[in-house]
């Protein structure tokens, strides 16, 4: 997963329950339930620059995306 080169990011919502959903340039595919991922500092940091960084740079990213992570 190329963090730093996403095309899309979205965060969706099943069962009350945030999941985030990041698809890269080559068209890969990360799909994890956000807690998962926030609970560790360290393994969060890199997804959430990478996010910020690739919405900055044009990443398309829907409301949720938008509201969760502070997005432009």
């Amino acid at each position: 997963m190329r963090t730093y080169e996403l095309n899309v990011i979205s965060v969706r919502y099943p069962s009350g329950r945030p999941t985030t959903r990041l698809t890269d340039k080559d068209k890969r595919v990360l799909g994890a339930e956000a807690k998962n991922l926030w609970e560790d500092r360290l393994i969060w940091d890199l997804p959430y620059n990478g996010i910020r960084h690739s919405a900055a740079h044009g990443a398309a990213h829907d409301d949720a995306a938008r509201g969760r992570f502070e997005l432009p």
